[in-house]
């Protein structure tokens, strides 16, 4: 690490700049205070099992609200292949520019920062977890875009909590089309029964307490296959953690 007068030639030459609006910062890798007041980080008040925030849902019209303070109506009627789904933020106007270009953008440089939101969103959860498995891409998109997101979010993560990646925990077994504008219905026809896990990995996930990371829950559709292709290698316990959530779809 660049010390002293060195430091001052790059941090004149190359700032630090915010990792929403560019604007200079003092240090690499985080953002500035007007923006960080933009971000919206999920609270306690959200389901147990999806993690949808309580103040999106009207409790008061669902059936079977009241049977359970912490678990939303929907959950309820049709308990998730998972224990539980923990995100970050809010995935809103600001926090999809955000992740859109660390997906699609070539901003790489933007994981230790996302690595640590994880880690404090999801605290609970990795320690208890055995393993870290990203969403795969299937070979053809990775080959297309160069590097899986979530896999980048699994390194950083193994980084803070010193909890093992197991980056090929999952195999996707399809091309099938990109979930963006589909349907809550298509999407989840789109990626169901398109995981596996493969051969090698399936006495090392059995028994064992898995994490699945991604940057986005949308619909669940994702988590679930993945869940699914999981629980079918006798997971004993399978937990989702995502950057950030969709409200509602």
């Amino acid at each position: 690490m660049a010390r002293g007068p060195l430091k001052k030639i790059l941090q004149f030459l190359l700032p630090a700049r915010c990792l929403v609006c560019r604007d200079v910062i003092e240090e690499q890798g985080h953002i500035c205070a007007s923006c960080w007041g933009d971000l919206t980080f999920l609270s306690d008040a959200k389901c147990d099992r999806c993690g949808i925030p309580f103040e999106v849902i009207d409790l008061k019209t669902q059936d079977g609200a009241g049977e359970n303070a912490l678990t939303c109506p929907s959950c309820l009627k049709d308990p998730p292949p998972f224990h539980r789904s923990v995100s970050s933020l809010l995935y809103d106007d600001k926090s999809k520019d955000l992740i859109l270009r660390f997906k699609h953008g070539d901003a790489t440089h933007m994981a230790p920062a996302f690595g640590q939101w994880l880690a404090k969103a999801g605290k609970d959860i990795l320690e208890r977890t055995d393993y870290l498995v990203p969403v795969p891409l299937h070979w053809k998109r990775l080959l297309k875009r160069q590097y899986n997101q979530a896999a980048l979010l699994v390194n950083e993560l193994e980084k803070v909590c010193r909890v093992p990646a197991l980056l090929e925990g999952l195999e996707r077994t399809s091309h099938t089309p990109t979930q963006g504008y589909l349907t809550k219905e298509e999407r989840h026809t789109n990626v169901s029964g398109k995981f596996v896990v493969p051969s090698k990995n399936k006495n090392i996930v059995n028994k064992k307490v898995i994490t699945i990371v991604d940057d986005v829950y949308t619909s669940g559709a994702t988590a679930k296959a993945c869940a699914e292709a999981l629980q079918q290698e006798g997971v004993s316990e399978i937990n989702i953690l995502t950057l950030a959530r969709v409200a509602r779809l």
